[in-house]
């Protein structure tokens, strides 16, 4: 069975797990990171949820939302935050020798939504009643997030 395990890379961290071209969704969640601990802990904790995933549902593709540019980063720690989780994944990919894809929320938004542009606030909440709608049944924006991010690739694998 060929799986994709999208990855939405925050503070919090959505995942979801799909067979690719079957549009079923097997799981998804969303991996809270500690906040006490500072980025070691986030770094530690993420990495040992991601082995995890990894060893137990065995996907065989992962895609990550493109952490956004520099210059749109909100600060110095979201900057090194989203780029620090990146490295896991590839890093975690190349030693289960499974093929990662980038792809930036616009495109994946713009596609699966119809739109990549939102008014100010609204990103979060169109994102989580689009998964709902569709069935999805996800705890958080980071999930919903990682569900729209599967959807994208997965018509695109199938």
């Amino acid at each position: 069975m060929r799986t994709i395990l999208a990855l939405d890379l925050s503070r919090d961290c959505g995942w979801c797990l799909g067979r690719i071209g079957a549009n079923t969704i097997l799981s998804c969640g969303t991996w809270v990171l500690p906040h006490i601990g500072g980025e070691g802990a986030r770094f530690a904790s993420f990495e040992n949820e991601l082995a995890e995933a990894i060893t137990v549902h065995q996907p065989t593709h992962i895609c990550v939302e493109a952490p956004l540019p520099l210059p749109a980063m909100n600060s110095a720690d979201a900057a090194r935050q989203q780029l620090g989780l990146r490295a896991f994944v590839w890093s975690e990919g190349y030693r289960a020798s499974i093929p990662i894809h980038e792809i930036d929320a616009y495109t994946v938004r713009k596609d699966v939504l119809g739109t990549g542009r939102f008014a100010k606030g609204q990103v979060k909440h169109v994102v989580f009643k689009w998964a709902r709608s569709n069935g999805f049944n996800v705890p958080d924006h980071n999930a919903a997030d990682a569900c729209v991010l599967w959807s994208y690739y997965s018509r695109r694998l199938g």
